[in-house]
């Protein structure tokens, strides 16, 4: 019985992240799918200060930025593939609102 019952419980647990991973991924598609990446050509002024910032902060992963109309609060920082991408990859602004 020992053994059921720690295959139940790998499989819930691996259930469990499957199930967060694709609502987080559903969940970034719908507020990018609403939001315009930050160019020079679309956002110049935005731009050149996201630059001047990395340049201050000696940053050179590429960063890239979304503007949305309507966004939960202020600001959302999140990550394209959550909390592997938060650890591993680079930082992805997704929404910013004036």
């Amino acid at each position: 019985m020992g053994g059921t019952s720690l295959l139940i419980l790998f499989l819930t647990i691996l259930f469990v992240a499957a199930a967060q991973w694709f609502f987080l991924r559903m969940w970034n598609a719908r507020l990018l799918g609403r939001a315009v990446k930050v160019t020079p050509e679309c956002f110049l002024e935005i731009h050149a200060e996201i630059a001047e910032l990395r340049q201050k902060l000696d940053y050179h992963r590429p960063v890239d930025v979304y503007v949305a109309d309507e966004v939960d609060g202020k600001m959302r920082v999140t990550s394209l593939l959550g909390w592997l991408k938060a650890r591993h990859g680079r930082p992805t602004l997704s929404g910013l609102t004036a």
